[in-house]
């Protein structure tokens, strides 16, 4: 191997260090950044060129990532490919080389071209983001161009149909709307209450009646055959608002409100029984607490795909995740 040739293995080796440093970087930089910031600064007459082409990028973040890891990936395997000719042109046997490569070559690149510029990305990456975005850009072209970007995206398209996975655009429209308001808050214009009180609406989207639900085996239920007196007994100390009550077949036939035993005493526990109604398992919390409303119900028994009662909600437990606790309700 001439001068020349040594000198451009180890140029190689130092480009693909530095590119594995930026490509690590950008990855969680694209994750770290802040948005919000970002869209008003590309917003504004005078702003840069850089903070447009960045932003530009970031709209399409599954192209992004994909430009990223398969340059991440290229410039890993030319640092072994530069490192593996050196070696061999000083003589060194395929197992050293290996040996080499493994316990030498591996870690330096996971700690100089990984693990720090991932940490420096994190901590900086309102700063650093727009430096390289035209860098970024090219290095999207040039995969595309080539075709390999394409190929990718179409590959991961195609695995994403054959495997029905869900496209979700919601979540990222509330991850913009969590942006905002962490911005906010930030800002001041927002307490951290009130911040978390819209963090927890934005994810009671995805709750359910069965993520809220008392399951049926911590559920105490009154037999409708039993006299005033004997559920009086059974109920004493018991801090339940409200126990279903079954038939001797197990059936729910209703529900009886633990206050209006004490309340109204002149009725039979036939008359106190009231209807309750029924939602499925994976009810939407919000559609379960409409039902409630419709019903002018305060609980509901929740059931399987059978009709098997599988566990108890009220109003209160769907309603917690958003307000707390209700020590009144």
């Amino acid at each position: 191997m001439s001068t020349w040739e040594f000198l451009i293995w180890w140029s190689l080796i130092v480009l693909t260090f530095l590119g594995s440093f930026l490509c690590s970087g950008l990855e969680i930089g694209s994750y770290s950044l802040n948005r919000v910031r970002l869209d008003l600064k590309a917003s504004r007459p005078n702003a840069g060129e850089d903070v447009r082409i960045l932003r530009r990028e970031l709209e399409k973040p599954a192209r992004l990532l994909a430009t990223l890891l398969i340059s991440n990936n290229i410039v890993n395997a030319i640092a072994a490919e530069a490192t593996t000719n050196i070696l061999n042109d000083i003589g060194k046997a395929p197992w050293m080389i290996a040996i080499i490569n493994t316990v030498v070559l591996g870690p330096l690149l996971f700690v100089l071209g990984d693990a720090l510029p991932k940490e420096l990305f994190r901590v900086e990456a309102d700063r650093l983001m727009p430096i390289f975005a035209r860098s970024l850009r090219l290095v999207r072209w040039l995969l595309t161009i080539t075709g390999v970007l394409p190929l990718v995206q179409w590959f991961a398209h195609l695995a994403e149909r054959l495997l029905k996975l869900p496209q979700d655009s919601a979540s990222d429209a509330r991850q913009r709307i969590a942006n905002l308001l962490k911005e906010g808050a930030g800002s001041g214009v927002l307490s951290d209450a009130q911040v978390s009180m819209l963090d927890r609406a934005l994810l009671f989207r995805n709750l359910t009646a069965g993520d809220e639900m008392t399951p049926w085996d911590k559920v105490f239920v009154v037999p409708a055959s039993a006299e005033r007196g004997r559920v009086f007994d059974l109920v004493a100390g018991k801090e339940h608002a409200f126990f279903p009550v079954v038939d001797r077949a197990g059936k729910v036939v209703g529900v009886l409100r633990h206050l209006d035993l004490y309340t109204q005493t002149r009725k039979t526990l036939g008359e106190l029984i009231q209807p309750v109604p029924r939602i499925a398992i994976k009810t939407p919390a919000r559609e379960a607490l409409a039902t409630l409303r419709l019903k002018k119900s305060r609980v509901a028994i929740v059931e399987d795909a059978t009709g098997r009662p599988i566990g108890l909600v009220t109003a209160k437990d769907l309603v917690a995740p958003l307000t707390g606790e209700l020590a009144g309700l």
